[in-house]
């Protein structure tokens, strides 16, 4: 691999870590829920400080809470955010390079499971498809729509290794 195609690598990798870094700020509805410490200092009023949480607290109790599992984290990326890296990953010429730019953004950004599938399909072959789940299934927000993932694949041993991909994540 050429020193420019590092380059290119390493700079999109880069760009799409921030972006998932800045999409996971946003809720399904596009509304911030993560503020970093501001202070607002004006002339006529003293400065104040505002503190939000990082991130909201997820339920507790309820059918997304299993004592076993403990809870995940509930949103995945938004469609914009989904679309960018999708068509980075798909532009890639090379498989490596995909699988790259899939690790970085899973570093920070959590999929639902059809935008794990859509970046799936992107692959031509089961094997490398397993590869992309393995990657993704941590950051699934959505396990219990798992039967799309197995939709995805052909052979039954295929779909064993996905469900067994799946139930390490948990």
């Amino acid at each position: 691999m050429k020193r420019n195609e590092v380059m290119a690598i390493i700079a999109t990798s880069l760009m799409l870590f921030a972006l998932c870094l800045s999409a996971s700020a946003k809720d399904r509805n596009e509304k911030v829920i993560n503020y970093s410490t501001r202070i607002d200092d004006d002339n006529n009023r003293k400065p104040t400080v505002t503190v939000c949480p990082e991130r909201p607290t997820p339920p507790t109790l309820g059918p997304a809470f299993c004592p076993e599992e403990g809870t995940r984290y509930g949103y995945s990326l938004s469609n914009q955010s989904f679309s960018i890296l999708y068509n980075k990953v798909k532009k890639a010429s090379f498989d490596d390079n995909k699988f790259d730019l899939i690790e970085v953004a899973s570093l920070g950004c959590y999929y639902s499971c059809s935008q794990a599938v859509r970046l799936m399909k992107i692959f031509t072959f089961d094997d490398e498809r397993l590869k992309a789940l393995s990657m993704m299934a941590p950051h699934i927000v959505d396990p219990q729509n798992a039967t799309d993932i197995y939709k995805l694949f052909c052979f039954d041993s295929d779909k064993e290794k996905a469900g067994e991909i799946m139930r390490k994540c948990k």
